[in-house]
C-alpha cells in the first residue's frame, strides 16, 4: 500500500511541476522577430496608387550579356608572396580567413621551420586542424 501511495505522490508531484512550468511560460514566445499572424485580410486598409507604374523586376541588377567576365583572370599569388607575411596565406587560400589570421603568426613560423618546401600544404593542414605543437 505504501508503494502505491509513494508512486501516486511522485506522479502528482511531476504533474504539478509540469503545470507550474507551463503556467510560468509566456503564451507568446518571440521567435525570429519577423512577425506572425497578420489577421484575416492584411493590407485591406492600405491605399493603392493606380497612377504609379508597375515595378519591373527586383531592381537588383540585370542581364550581363554573353560571356560576362570572359576577359577576367584570377590574380595569381606565388608561394613567395604567401610566405612574405603570416597573414598573406590566410587571405589568399584559407577556408576561413579571419580565424586563420588570428593564429597566423605561430602557424607561419611552425610551417616555415618544419616544412619549408611544402609550406602551402602545411598551412592548409593547420587551417583545417586549427592547432599546432
Amino acid at each position: 500500500m505504501t508503494k502505491k501511495f509513494v508512486a501516486a505522490l511522485a506522479a502528482g508531484a511531476v504533474c504539478l511541476m509540469a503545470a507550474v512550468a507551463l503556467a510560468e511560460t509566456p503564451s507568446h514566445i518571440p521567435g525570429s522577430g519577423e512577425g506572425g499572424y497578420l489577421g484575416r485580410n492584411p493590407g485591406s486598409s492600405v491605399a493603392v496608387n493606380p497612377s504609379a507604374p508597375p515595378q519591373s523586376g527586383s531592381q537588383q541588377g540585370g542581364y550581363l550579356g554573353l560571356n560576362a567576365g570572359r576577359n577576367l583572370q584570377s590574380a595569381r599569388i606565388t608561394e613567395a608572396d604567401v610566405k612574405a607575411s603570416p597573414t598573406a596565406w590566410c587571405y589568399a587560400d584559407s577556408v576561413e580567413p579571419d580565424r586563420c589570421a588570428g593564429r597566423a603568426q605561430p602557424d607561419h613560423a611552425w610551417c616555415l621551420e618544419r616544412n619549408r618546401d611544402g609550406y602551402a600544404i602545411c598551412r592548409r593542414a593547420m587551417d583545417f586542424i586549427g592547432w599546432h605543437n
